[in-house]
């Protein structure tokens, strides 16, 4: 982004404006940060920096809320799983037991979508 230090943010790409995004939530050091969605689109060279830096975070004694449809890189990165239907807490379990018990978060997911289709 050195480059484009004088440009207006609403000239930046969606890729762009995410790493901003990111760069800002990661600089405040708070004890608690939510991320939703925020690596829809952005390189491959910033998500792997995030999952540094996240880890950092934690390692930091910090938290971090992560809002995501991406069942692979929170299967990669997330310590504890919460899955909310409708607002409604339903599973909140470590990642590693989800894992253990269902195979994938995806997998998870779709035994729900199945019965929630039986009702």
């Amino acid at each position: 982004m050195r480059d484009r230090h004088r440009d207006l943010i609403e000239d930046y790409s969606h890729g762009m404006r995410k790493k901003l995004q990111l760069i800002a939530a990661f600089m405040l050091k708070r004890r608690f940060t939510v991320i939703d969605e925020t690596l829809n689109g952005v390189d491959i060279d910033a998500v792997n920096v995030f999952e540094r830096d996240i880890r950092e975070l934690a390692r930091e004694g910090r938290s971090v809320l992560l809002c995501s449809h991406d069942f692979t890189m929170l299967e990669h990165i997330a310590d504890e799983l919460a899955v909310l239907i409708q607002g409604a807490l339903v599973v909140q379990a470590p990642v590693w037991k989800v894992i253990h018990d269902h195979g994938t978060i995806a997998d998870l997911a779709n035994e729900f979508i199945q019965a929630m289709e039986t009702l």
